[in-house]
């Protein structure tokens, strides 16, 4: 090695750190769009009281968009109870590789690159208390826990399990690795499982050191799942702390509860909510209205937030060859998207349940079954999807276009369909085609599919899928839809802020260019108004007592 190199090295590192720490300041400063988008937030300033202890927390993403949905319930729950807010950055250090903890430069850095972001959210909140790019100051916690809970992993329902004092985090560990990285299902070989794991015990742990120099009165979210945000969720509810996410695109507000730590409404409690209700047929009706608009290509309020509608016109004259009398449809679930957003899933992932499906149903030799991968799948699954088409080349089983229209399937008539917990099982059943499903899924409320409770059961009806009955129950379905996306918006169009039409690119001037002359004063009010709605309901159903 030649010494001279090293010297100069030595010489120029820190201009060269300084030249970046300066380029990254210069950046940090925001738009006059931004600007002008901070002040209209202003409205729901709640003014830090440093010698009060109590908080509401709240998260921080690299979005504009949550500040409305966050901001008015934060100020409200403040105004409540007499506290601060506080916001908490999202990004963790294993979506990043510019930004952590390790060396002061890179922490510097973090710290001014966030600044951007930072006054955004600190238009209504107080104080950033944390982020979850950090590591936790005791790192012999981390590893010593870490190395306890390496030595109980021996399959992946061993990550779904883990358990740190108590409180399961093993679901948000699995999920988070699926998804961001882009994996169809856990290896728990691989080292990027122990990046997850020591990550998750980093947030647990920095948190809880959070809550000890804080009186957390509230915690108010989008999202309750991976470990950016789950684990915050079940440490407040484990500490009896209020926890309500909003946004959602079935609720307006939800309470979320420890036995179902959900950002999804309690789908269980479905049938006993609705035969709660007054006027039910009124129910069933607008119900029936919203729900066949889809049949007609149309995108009913439910299904809004989907880029591609999985009822549209597109048709595939490939499909006519098939006896349609001998044919099985598998709708497949984009193998990234929170499998265990439900209370279960009966497989580890979606990647497990489809290969146990495609391969029980390749023992049926008399019947073709067509797999359709979700249309509206992450990036990612084009690639699972071909290492399965080879998988099943010389079999029963064809995977068919991804844009193929559901109306085409169900107007062809096949002998069954088959989804883990998608809207399919409502959609097909509803024109009398038996759907088989797992437990735990949206519908479970209700018995209008053949839902396996056991993977045992789940088999068996797989085997005897070409003698399945419909389980037609018009009424149930109606009542399910209407739970699912009416009753719990409280009759609000499901993108009352208007975010749809820009197709997730809501973090850019672009965007605030087109959206600030929607936020009138009559526009904020209006919003007001409907998230007051969703806090009443949750009064309601207190009062009630429907747990």
């Amino acid at each position: 090695m030649n010494p001279s190199i090293e010297v100069k090295k030595d010489i120029f590192y820190p201009l060269r750190i300084g030249k970046k720490v300066v380029k990254t300041f210069l950046a940090s400063s925001n738009t006059r769009l931004e600007n002008e988008f901070i002040k209209k937030l202003g409205r729901y300033k709640v003014k830090w009281q440093p010698r009060n202890r109590n908080l509401i927390l709240s998260q921080e993403f690299a979005d504009y968009t949550p500040c409305l949905h966050l901001a008015y319930l934060c100020k409200k729950f403040a105004e409540k109870e007499n506290a601060n807010v506080g916001v908490y950055s999202v990004m963790g250090w294993m979506d990043s590789k510019d930004y952590s903890s390790n060396t002061w430069h890179k922490r510097l850095c973090t710290e001014i690159n966030y600044k951007k972001l930072d006054r955004v959210y600190l238009s209504y909140a107080g104080k950033v208390i944390y982020r979850n790019i950090y590591h936790y100051r005791l790192q012999n916690v981390v590893e010593s826990v870490f190395a306890e809970i390496r030595k109980t992993i021996h399959s992946k329902e061993d990550v779904i399990n883990i358990q740190v004092e108590g409180i399961k985090i093993g679901d948000l560990v699995y999920d988070t690795y699926l998804r961001f990285y882009s994996k169809a299902t856990v290896d728990i070989h691989n080292p990027l499982l122990d990046h997850v794991i020591k990550q998750a015990l980093d947030i647990f742990f920095n948190f809880k050191e959070l809550l000890k120099k804080y009186n957390v009165k509230g915690l108010v979210n989008m999202y309750t799942t991976y470990i950016h945000s789950g684990i915050f969720v079940r440490l407040c509810l484990k500490n009896n702390i209020p926890v309500y996410t909003t946004g959602s695109h079935n609720s307006i507000v939800n309470r979320v509860h420890d036995y179902y730590p959900s950002h999804f409404s309690p789908h269980f409690l479905y049938k006993k909510l609705f035969d709660s209700l007054d006027k039910k047929e009124e129910c069933l009706e607008e119900a029936k209205l919203q729900f066949e608009k889809r049949f007609k290509g149309e995108k009913d309020d439910a299904i809004s937030y989907m880029r591609i509608n999985a009822f549209s016109k597109e048709y595939d004259s490939a499909l006519t060859k098939y006896d349609w009398s001998k044919t099985v449809v598998v709708l497949a679930h984009c193998m990234f998207d929170s499998p265990h957003v439900y209370r279960q899933l009966l497989f580890p992932d979606f990647f497990e349940w489809l290969v146990f499906t495609l391969d029980t149903l390749s023992h049926n030799k008399d019947i073709t079954v067509l797999v359709k991968q979700h249309p509206n799948g992450l990036e990612g699954n084009n690639e699972i999807f071909e290492g399965l088409k080879n998988k099943y080349a010389a079999s029963n089983i064809v995977f068919i276009n991804k844009s193929t229209s559901n109306q085409q399937i169900m107007d062809s008539k096949p002998i069954a369909v088959v989804t883990a917990h998608g809207t399919a099982g409502a959609e097909f059943t509803y024109f009398n085609i038996p759907v088989v499903n797992l437990f735990d899924n949206p519908y479970t409320a209700f018995s209008f599919t053949h839902t396996g409770h056991s993977i045992q059961q789940y088999g068996d009806l797989l085997s005897r899928v070409g003698t399945l009955p419909n389980i037609n129950n018009r009424n149930d379905i109606l009542a399910h839809y209407y739970m699912h996306h009416i009753y719990f918006m409280q009759n609000v169009y499901k993108d009352y802020m208007g975010f749809i039409d820009y197709k997730g690119d809501t973090y850019s001037d672009a965007f605030l260019a087109s959206y600030l002359p929607k936020m009138t004063e009559n526009f904020l009010k209006e919003t007001e108004a409907i998230k007051l709605k969703g806090l009443n309901l949750i009064d309601w159903m207190e009062e009630k007592q429907i747990n």
